[in-house]
């Protein structure tokens, strides 16, 4: 399967409460988890940008395909809008955060032609986040500029986004994880935590073991 760590060095993403980039957050998150995939026996798993190339959207889909990933999972973690955002000072530098809102997110296509395996793993991975105490953010959903996104499942924290470069041109059954909002103090501090990025990783795993199973093993249709 194939591992995308979200941005790049030259276009990092969002900036975190403390000053850090996204990227690296998306990195270290997607090493983890490559690691722990290795260990549960998905020994073919890659990254598909290990070396942090500027490379565009669609190359990172094309290099799943030409290396035939199975599955297909952009790692992220998550902002909030402008107007959001307020001010303060860590260790003598200003930076921006917002403690309004926490949470995982998870983002699908609903249109191609892997939208019900698409749609099957989210689900499958909520479930395990939901189980480990995690909680879904709803504020993607919200009516205002820059969200209005489809919420599939509040429970499961599950959006619909089609106009997501990665998860239109993926070849596979596909999903972006935002994995935390960064720009939340509290919530930055825990993803710093080893044991808090772990419980994310069991969850993950379980849910791409479960996924591949079932492609594997698909249903007998009904005579």
């Amino acid at each position: 399967m194939a591992l995308d760590a979200g941005h790049s060095p030259e276009r990092s993403g969002a900036i975190s409460a403390r000053g850090k980039r996204e990227y690296d957050f998306n990195v270290r998150l997607t090493q983890e988890l490559l690691d722990a995939l290795h260990s549960a026996g998905f020994t073919s798993a890659f990254r598909v940008n290990p070396n942090g190339e500027e490379i565009k959207l669609t190359t990172r889909t094309a290099r799943a395909h030409n290396q035939t990933a199975q599955l297909f999972i952009s790692v992220h973690h998550d902002s909030v809008q402008e107007h959001y955002l307020d001010t303060w000072t860590h260790q003598g530098e200003s930076h921006q955060f917002c403690d309004q809102f926490a949470g995982f997110s998870i983002f699908i296509h609903q249109s191609s032609h892997h939208s019900n395996a698409s749609r099957a793993l989210a689900q499958d991975l909520g479930h395990e986040l939901i189980q480990r105490g995690h909680i879904p953010t709803l504020h993607h959903a919200e009516d205002i500029e820059g969200e209005r996104r489809d919420l599939l499942s509040p429970q499961l924290g599950i959006y619909r986004f089609d106009e997501l470069a990665v998860l239109r041109t993926a070849q596979s059954p596909a999903l972006l994880f935002e994995a935390g909002v960064i720009v939340n103090r509290d919530s930055e501090r825990q993803l710093e935590q080893y044991r808090y990025r772990q419980s994310l990783i069991e969850a993950l795993v379980a849910a791409i073991d479960r996924s591949c199973v079932r492609e594997q093993h698909p249903p007998v249709p009904k005579q």
